[in-house]
């Protein structure tokens, strides 16, 4: 008998999935990660950056080598305690947020970045787990300096085939998918291009959206209008 998984919210899935997370990494994460890496110090350098949704904090040594200030916001708790204990002695100043953590509550004059970000780093389709896209690039517009760039690795767009069946049962742009561990499972949307390209629309410029190579994952690089 098959076992139904229990559907949780991204931030229960990563609290249980947190002491586990590093050794779950393939040899082919580590290489989407230098792709990040060269891409972002490429565009961000010496400046103010967020990692959004940062995980167990593995970008957090070479951000905080390469930049002035970091601050990093991870919602799951024990994703959280996990960078608070690896970025112990990491050169550069590292400001890990504990509050104010939910975006849809930013406004242009009321967010926990002084001075704004000039660089925002989203690895990994932390963008795949957020269903309210215009929202989060509202806020995003709120923190950011003029000419900021928002990079990010997301889920790839469901085949064509997937789309329009997914489109014809549920009505919907974007596919849900899933992610598992342990019997629990969470939502994510595999978004498409047009969804990005609305959702950023009078606030960021698209310069990027390419897949990249060995993974599921495409690269998404935005300019601050």
């Amino acid at each position: 008998m098959i076992k139904e998984k229990l559907l949780v919210s991204s931030e229960f899935f990563y609290d249980r999935i947190a002491v586990a997370y590093d050794e779950l990494l393939t040899h082919q994460d580590l290489g989407v990660r230098e792709l990040v890496e060269s891409q972002f110090l490429e565009r961000v350098s010496n400046g103010c950056v967020l990692d959004f949704g940062g995980g167990t904090g593995l970008d957090l040594e070479w951000l905080s080598r390469s930049q002035k200030l970091v601050y990093f916001l991870e919602p799951s708790v024990r994703m959280r305690s996990v960078a608070k204990d690896r970025c112990q002695g990491y050169k550069g100043y590292i400001k890990i947020l504990d509050e104010e953590l939910d975006f849809k509550q930013w406004k242009m004059n009321s967010h926990p970045f002084e001075p704004k970000v000039n660089g925002i780093l989203a690895n990994f389709a932390v963008f795949n787990c957020i269903s309210e896209l215009k929202l989060l690039f509202q806020s995003f517009y709120h923190i950011t300096a003029k000419d900021s760039f928002v990079l990010a690795t997301v889920l790839k767009p469901a085949s064509r085939f997937h789309q329009l069946k997914y489109l014809f049962r549920a009505k919907k742009r974007s596919e849900l998918t899933y992610s598992s561990y342990e019997g629990l499972q969470h939502v994510a949307y595999r978004y498409r291009l047009e969804d990005f390209s609305a959702a950023i629309k009078d606030l960021f410029i698209l310069t990027a959206f390419q897949p990249v190579p060995g993974s599921d994952l495409s690269l998404l690089i935005l300019k601050r209008k």
